[in-house]
């Protein structure tokens, strides 16, 4: 695999303009051609019923890299309120129990290995990987706090050294 080249991603939630909200799940285990199809198609459903005080969202979802599921929503029309994102948050837990899939471990960090390929360890073993300099201050981390399509383009595969991760690095 080569280097990743976000801005080549044919997803829908990169057709939402960049102030749309993002919210970034990640997989440990990479998800297979077949369980992306049938989790896309729930996606799919989910996001089409989807609604704020009655409104329809506008909103769009993918699963990218085999590891990623990305939720967006525009804001504009209809705002996304505390009941609207805990439905989708109990959608993407009951997707976890259906496809048994854990999208809420937040102490595994995704990387880019020499080469391009993606690869998942604990915060923990990140600053072991440092000390045995497998991972540099260079190595690209996905960063799935963004908060808007423009930072997913923009910030959410970038350098150890320009994320919050770099704490977790022996400097």
């Amino acid at each position: 695999m080569s280097e990743i080249n976000l801005t080549k991603l044919q997803s829908p939630v990169f057709q939402l303009p960049d102030h749309a909200r993002v919210w970034a799940y990640q997989s440990k285990e990479p998800l297979s051609e077949n369980e992306q199809k049938k989790l896309k198609a729930a996606l799919d459903e989910f996001l089409e019923s989807w609604q704020a005080h009655g409104s329809s969202m506008t909103a769009a979802g993918d699963f990218l890299l085999d590891h990623f599921l990305i939720i967006a929503a525009d804001e504009e029309k209809v705002k996304a309120t505390g009941c609207s994102i805990d439905s989708s948050v109990y959608f993407v837990k009951e997707l976890e129990k259906k496809f048994e899939v854990d999208f809420f471990d937040r102490m595994q960090v995704a990387y880019l290995k020499n080469g391009g390929s993606i690869s998942i360890c604990s915060l923990s073993e990140l600053e072991g990987l440092s000390k045995k300099k497998e991972v540099s201050e260079d190595t690209k981390v996905f960063n799935n706090l963004v908060a808007n399509v423009g930072e997913l383009k923009e910030r959410w595969l970038l350098p150890i050294k320009e994320s919050w991760h770099n704490q977790f690095i022996d400097n």
